[in-house]
Formats: structure tokens, C-alpha cells, sequence
């Protein structure tokens, strides 16, 4: 008994219930400032969803929408999504889909898909499903991938330069029918090619081809210029031709008519000098022979034939 009641003993004990004391106070601090720290001012802005887990229960609520939260409380987290379109990029410098199409020739494609969160799809498909937001997004990356990677091989190279926009509405029929038809965490808005890496072989053969349909438009072009300097040519060379024509004929007219004129002087001329002849022969009583001799020696030695004409 007398130890229990030595001065030494009450002091050991005082000293024993003052570190609990401090201790329980110090927790209590602790525990205090962690309630504020989880329940005071947990914001969700317009871009995002929110998921709130806690860690001793495990239950999730959510998700949440843009708004100040203020009742979380010990062992709450929470979990912020974006609430916007993202971006899903395949393209340079190394993770291009690479496929083989149908008539065997290795392509790269750059492509950009445009994509969405469903809200109400984030617990049931990215927690419960994959417990990871970055599994998750990997899932619906290589999907996608695949998706665009079978679609690659129903074409032939060619397509890929000549109808483009065909293997891109394809692309795009697939991925949403992939994704949008189920309950899939996301909603596919838009597929777009950017581009496609051909090998450099590939690359000159169709620039060649370019260059050659290039030459041929401008040839076409070019005839098709030369045929209307060869109408107005022509039409030019017809309408001289025809002036030509006109002036020929008035030429001709002219010296017909000429022709005519003199004609008739000569005729009318030599008609008078054969009635005038007929009447002296009718009057001395020639006969042909007479009149020659007669007209030989009273005309002709004298020059003036058709004196008296």
C-alpha cells in the first residue's frame, strides 16, 4: 500500500494521462482539419463531371455537374472528368494506323477522332468495368484502332488518292456503329483522315500520274484554243474567199458585158458594109466574081475599104 500512494507513483501517472491527453487532442486537430480540408470548397467547373468515391465505404456518387459541393466528408475523393468533346489522335511521329490494303500496299494514316464522356455511362462503364480512367481510354483507343484498321483493308491503294472522302464516311459509319449503338462510356462525334502516308514509290508513281493528267487537261485546253483560231481562221478565209468571189463575178459581168458591146459595134458595123456591097452588085449588075475584082480595085488598092460605109 505504500507504494501506491508514494508521491513518485501519482507523479508517473499524471505524466501518463497528460501524453493521451495531448495525443487525443492532436487527433482531433488532425481529424478536424481533414473534415474541412474534404468538405469545404469542392468545386466542379463547366468543363467537367465529377465522381465522388469514398475510401472506407467505397461507394460512389455522381457525377457530379459543374457546382461547389460542400458535404463530402472523411475518406471522400473525388474524381473530375472532362465534359467537353476530346480529342483521340493517330497520327506522326509514331502511332499512324498502319494497315495493308486490299491489293497489299502499306499505308500510314493520320487520323483525328472527336469524342465525348456519356455522363451517365462514367460509373457503370469506367468505374465499374475498368476501375481506371486511363485503362478506360486505352480500351477505347485500341477499339478504335482495330476498327479503323479493318476498314484499311476493304480498298485498294488507288482509292486513297482518288475517293478519299468514300473510305472516310466508311471509317466513320464503323467507329459509330462500334460505339454509339451499346453502352459504351463515350459518344463518337466525328472521324476525320487527315492524311495518308503512302510509300515514296507509291508517292512519284501518283505524282507522275498528276503531272501526266495535268499535261493532258492543258494539251485539251490548248486544243481547244487552237480550234477556235481555226474557226475564226477559216470563217475569216471563208468570208475572203466570198469577196474574192463577188469581185471575180463583177470582173466577169464587166468584161461580158464589154464583149457584148463590142460584138454588137462589129456586128452592126459589118452588117452595113455587106448590104452597101449587095446593093452595088444588085446595081452594076455583078455576079460575085465581078465584085471581088470591083472591090479589090476601088477599095482595097486604095486602103479605104469602107469608104462610103
Amino acid at each position: 500500500m505504500a507504494r501506491l500512494t508514494s508521491p513518485h507513483c501519482i507523479s508517473a501517472t499524471k505524466k501518463y494521462f497528460c501524453v493521451l491527453a495531448i495525443l487525443a487532442a492532436a487527433l482531433g486537430l488532425i481529424t478536424f482539419f481533414v473534415y474541412l480540408g474534404y468538405g469545404v470548397n469542392k468545386k466542379v467547373y463547366q468543363n467537367e463531371y465529377a465522381v465522388v468515391r469514398n475510401k472506407f465505404s467505397t461507394k460512389l456518387k455522381g457525377p457530379l455537374v459543374q457546382g461547389t459541393y460542400n458535404d463530402l466528408t472523411i475518406g471522400d475523393s473525388m474524381y473530375k472528368y472532362t465534359s467537353t468533346i476530346q480529342f483521340i489522335e493517330f497520327g506522326p511521329p509514331n502511332k499512324y494506323v498502319s494497315c495493308i490494303t486490299n491489293d497489299g500496299l502499306l499505308v500510314n494514316l493520320e487520323i483525328n477522332i472527336q469524342l465525348q464522356y456519356n455522363r451517365e455511362e462514367i460509373i457503370p462503364v469506367v468505374w465499374y468495368e475498368f476501375n481506371d480512367d486511363k485503362l478506360f481510354m486505352d480500351f477505347v483507343r485500341k477499339t478504335i484502332y482495330g476498327l479503323l484498321y479493318e476498314d484499311c483493308a476493304l480498298f485498294p491503294a488507288n482509292d486513297y488518292y482518288s475517293t478519299r472522302n468514300v473510305i472516310e464516311n466508311t471509317m466513320y459509319d464503323s467507329v459509330l456503329k462500334g460505339f454509339n449503338n451499346k453502352t459504351s462510356g463515350v459518344t463518337i462525334y466525328n472521324v476525320q483522315l487527315k492524311n495518308i502516308m503512302f510509300p515514296q514509290a507509291f508517292t512519284d508513281i501518283i505524282a507522275s500520274k498528276q503531272h501526266l493528267v495535268q499535261e493532258i487537261q492543258t494539251q485539251y485546253n490548248n486544243r481547244t484554243t487552237q480550234l477556235i483560231n481555226a474557226n475564226s481562221t477559216l470563217i475569216q478565209a471563208v468570208q475572203q474567199a466570198q469577196i474574192i468571189i463577188i469581185q471575180a463575178t463583177n470582173q466577169a459581168n464587166i468584161l461580158i458585158n464589154n464583149a457584148n458591146a463590142t460584138a454588137y459595134a462589129t456586128y452592126v458595123k459589118y452588117d452595113k458594109i455587106g448590104n452597101y456591097f449587095s446593093n452595088i452588085k444588085s446595081k452594076l449588075g455583078f455576079n460575085s466574081t465581078n465584085l471581088i475584082k470591083y472591090i479589090y480595085s476601088q477599095y482595097i488598092k486604095s486602103g479605104s475599104v469602107y469608104a462610103g460605109v
